[in-house]
């Protein structure tokens, strides 16, 4: 608002808005912090969907960033290499008891549509460096459990890129 004089005596001074002119942001903006405390760079964990979820033909993606300071991150993910954005939810970065910050990306699918893919990525970027997690179907497949003290002489673990 751009005030302007409107008049009045020693004790009734009056002011008028003349104008007011709208400010508009494309994009987010700029994001200023000041802060007395160090930066620190997220740690990135990405879990497979849980064998459940499987067997209802869903399949979650979760990738879980945390102790990271500032508290702004991006997410994306990708399917073999492409960029996905539908069934994307990330939430807002939130404070830890450790005055860092916390978020998390999920990223829903089909069953099918999980199988179908050789690999997927959660990509954060912060504060202009990227961490990158990836996880295939083939590998985590591989990873059957069984209830501790059972064993089994078909345990799929010895065609596991994780246990040669």
């Amino acid at each position: 608002c751009r005030w302007a004089w409107a008049g009045g005596g020693r004790r009734d001074r009056r002011f008028v808005c003349e104008s007011v002119s709208q400010c508009i942001v494309f994009g987010g903006g700029t994001q200023l912090t000041v802060s007395g405390q160090p930066k620190s760079e997220p740690s990135v964990t990405l879990f497979p969907p849980s064998s459940e979820e499987l067997s209802a033909n869903k399949a979650t993606l979760v990738c879980l960033i945390s102790d990271f300071y500032p508290g702004g991150v991006t997410v994306a993910w990708k399917a073999d290499g492409t960029p996905v954005t539908q069934g994307v939810e990330t939430t807002k970065p939130s404070k830890q008891s450790n005055n860092k910050y916390a978020a998390s990306s999920y990223l829903s699918l089909t069953a099918d549509k999980w199988k179908s893919s050789s690999r997927y990525s959660c990509q954060v970027t912060h504060d202009g460096k990227t961490v990158e997690k990836t996880l295939t179907p083939r590998s985590v497949r591989s990873l059957t459990a069984l209830p501790w003290g059972h064993s089994s002489p078909s345990l799929p673990f010895t065609s596991s890129p994780l246990y040669p």
